[in-house]
């Protein structure tokens, strides 16, 4: 059972179940490569990138002011609680709801 939210009491492993066996998209072979490569260094540094995007606009600071050119879609459920307000796309992207 999946659940986006954990109780204070559990952990997120917790909140997933484990398959009994993988997708066909991702082998064996790519699960012990990303294992071997988190056991090492933890995956605490991946996070950290993330969490700091906002943070680190320098890198990207040559894309200010850039618009997509090329098709994009995004789609979201009026259900998904991470959406927030998108508001502000209206008028910069089209809308099918």
């Amino acid at each position: 059972m999946r659940r986006l939210l954990a109780l204070l009491a559990e952990t997120f492993s917790d909140t997933y179940t484990v398959p009994a066996t993988l997708p066909p998209h991702f082998s064996q072979q790519a699960l012990n490569y990303y294992v071997g490569e988190f056991t090492g260094t933890g995956i605490q540094r991946a996070n950290n990138w993330h969490m700091a995007i906002d943070n680190g606009w320098e890198n990207t600071s040559f894309l200010d002011g850039t618009i997509v050119q090329q098709p994009a879609l995004y789609l979201g459920g009026d259900r998904n609680p991470l959406l927030g307000n998108y508001s502000g796309l209206t008028g910069n992207a089209p809308s099918n709801h």
